[in-house]
């Protein structure tokens, strides 16, 4: 280990530790004492040993959310909010996403930079303060939840029982500072249709770019019809998205009958997962897979999908929306699933201020008539105030660590834990230009960059917990209602 010896000591072997349990939500596994299921909970019995195995005060919030804190001299709180739950690793992996594999300086694995990396920066730079004796006005609270890829409400709930904090950042985003979120809802389409499609299983989460779909289809077609498609249709031609085709053996079919002439046909596509509200980044398997089917087949839903769901910018529904200074609307196709003629899909969205997701959901039904949209999570769209003395704080912070003038705080359609805690803002980790291989395969960090993360954070959490100010306010135009 001396190659990393700029590292802090015992840094790589917590965070490999932490990066190899596999944080996955798991209903399966989930009971009252482990509401988002046992790997989840081992990564919380983890980060628990750790604040006990270096003297911090830590709690529990019912299983949902764990805390270490370091206590003030005087009244108020500054949390410092991650999670340790990841999202589905996906296929295509190079290496084990949960291996912690290490090439020369790069970390490899499901959680590198979301984020579990970062949250072992804000947990070595609380036990630096502590171990160099300072004692901050303000308690230095380390707040780490394990639903924030599902619905965060693991936080709504720690919110209810703790309190507000007089200001709280999550290192969930990008420098300078995050300034607003655009509105996150998640809708789930089901019904029954026609279709040639007897099984379609596709995407492994609804916030993550569809990196895999499979599909089994009644068809007369030939396997060189849908090559053909594969090579002649857009997505297919631009790179990173391959198709496969062939004809399922007579052992493989199941209630096959003399009077039918048709064959089954499989298709399987591999497409490129990104985080969804960078949809720039991803090629989704999903849809690419309907446009092949409907290109070949004569089948309606396939051509549904494909029309309503292809453009990532909702086009297809006509939810197109360009919003300043928010931006444009993205939707994502997350998950869908056909058997037997039962529809199931998850679809995520993130909107601008100035539309509702009311008026989305019409839109979206009325695109997709024979089947019933019902909208299951909806977070509005937030803005802080960039006078705020917290804010103005972390900007200068971030400029003077890094002599960084040119990058403004800006908007951002991710989704963090600032969308459900009050006073919060999203701070880092990522540097301006740096690429985001959140969600996505041969997610990594390179371990070079912790001694900047860990300066700027001490700086950042030194100065909240000590500052005199106690004003922080959201605009009032662009409020959204906080899910407390």
């Amino acid at each position: 280990m001396d190659a990393y010896s700029f590292l802090p000591l015992g840094f790589l072997a917590d965070l490999r530790a932490l990066l190899r349990i596999p944080s996955v939500y798991d209903g399966a596994t989930s009971d009252a004492a482990r509401p988002y299921g046992a790997a989840v909970a081992d990564a919380f019995a983890y980060v628990l040993g750790m604040g006990r195995r270096d003297g911090f005060s830590v709690a529990e919030y019912d299983g949902h959310v764990v805390s270490i804190s370091l206590p003030g001299t005087g009244e108020g709180r500054i949390d410092v909010i991650s999670h340790v739950d990841v999202v589905e690793p996906g296929t295509g992996w190079s290496r084990n996403p949960f291996g912690a594999e290490i090439e020369g300086d790069i970390l490899y694995g499901r959680g590198t930079q979301d984020m579990k990396a970062p949250f072992l920066v804000t947990y070595y730079t609380l036990k630096a303060i502590k171990e160099a004796g300072i004692h901050p006005k303000r308690e230095l609270r380390l707040v780490i939840g394990g639903d924030e890829e599902r619905t965060m409400d693991d936080m709504v709930r720690y919110v209810r029982k703790a309190g507000t904090p007089d200001f709280a950042f999550t290192p969930d985003s990008a420098f300078p500072v995050c300034l607003g979120e655009k509105g996150a809802l998640m809708w789930r389409i089901q019904g029954s249709v026609q279709t040639s499609i007897e099984q379609f299983e596709g995407g492994v989460q609804c916030n993550v770019i569809s990196p895999a779909a499979r599909a089994v289809i009644r068809s007369s077609a030939t396997e060189t019809e849908y090559r053909e498609a594969f090579s002649s249709l857009e997505i297919f031609r631009d790179g990173g998205v391959e198709g496969s085709v062939r004809s399922l053996p007579s052992d493989q079919i199941s209630e096959r009958t003399s009077e039918r002439t048709s064959c089954r046909i499989e298709v399987n596509v591999k497409g490129i997962a990104a985080h969804a509200s960078r949809p720039e980044d991803g090629r989704s398997a999903t849809t690419a897979l309907c446009a092949a089917i409907a290109h070949v087949e004569d089948d309606d839903f396939a051509r549904l999908v494909a029309s309503v769901f292809s453009d990532h910018y909702g086009a297809g529904a006509n939810l197109s929306r360009d919003i300043p200074p928010m931006g444009r609307l993205t939707m994502n196709l997350g998950i869908l699933r056909l058997k037997e003629g039962k529809v199931y899909g998850e679809i995520d969205c993130r909107y601008p201020y100035g539309v509702t997701s009311g008026e989305l959901t019409a839109l979206l039904q009325s695109a997709c008539p024979h089947l019933e949209i019902s909208l299951d999570y909806d977070a509005p769209p937030t803005l802080a105030d960039a006078a705020s003395p917290f804010v103005t704080a972390l900007a200068d912070i971030y400029r003077k660590a890094t002599g960084d003038e040119q990058s403004a705080p800006f908007i951002s359609g991710g989704v963090t834990y600032a969308k459900v805690v009050p006073r919060c803002v999203a701070f880092g980790p990522l540097m301006p230009g740096g690429v985001s291989l959140a969600h996505q395969v041969d997610e990594c960090i390179d371990l070079k960059d912790i001694s900047i993360l860990l300066r700027i954070y001490g700086d950042a959490m030194v100065s909240l917990a000590t500052m005199d100010s106690d004003d922080y306010s959201f605009s009032d135009e662009f409020q959204g209602e906080k899910k407390i």
